[in-house]
């Protein structure tokens, strides 16, 4: 099942830099509307359609990479969490049967993020996470590459 959606959210982290390596980490909570659709058709007027969608998500992550001038690259990767719901339905004539179930969601992502200072306090950049979860670690796998535009605050209190 493939799915298609967007996603919106919040980051909040820090970057220390030693010459031009930088590391940090970094929290980030997204609501989202990812979702896919399969429907099965059982013959004599009877369609079933499972729907299944991710209500949010977030990432704690490590990041490492390197500065150059305005540029920063790094990779990350650390845990991913976040809700699920399914919803299963079976229609005929004069039949509805629905059921719905949200679940929990735990696991791993990894990525890496472009980055540009458009001035001391504003950063622009371009973000890739694969995220790779699962329901209470036994149930289905919930698998989605997710490519952000970020515009981030740029706050230096070591001054």
């Amino acid at each position: 099942m493939n799915g298609t959606g967007f996603v919106g959210g919040g980051q909040a982290g820090f970057l220390h830099q030693i010459g031009r390596f930088v590391w940090g980490a970094e929290a980030s909570l997204n609501a989202s509307n990812l979702n896919a659709l399969q429907a099965e058709d059982f013959g004599f007027g009877f369609i079933g359609t499972l729907t299944a969608k991710v209500d949010y998500y977030g990432t704690i992550v490590g990041r490492a990479g390197f500065a150059y001038d305005r540029w920063l690259i790094t990779a990350n990767g650390g845990w991913a969490y976040g809700r699920a719901t399914g919803i299963v339905e079976v229609t005929g004539p004069g039949f509805l049967l629905s059921e719905t179930q949200s679940e929990n969601m735990s696991g791993w992502t990894a990525g890496a993020t472009m980055q540009y200072a458009l001035n001391n306090y504003v950063v622009a950049g371009l973000q890739y996470k694969h995220l790779d979860m699962k329901v209470d670690n036994a149930g289905p796998r919930f698998t989605a590459n997710v490519v952000k535009l970020r515009l981030d605050g740029r706050f230096n209190w070591s001054k």
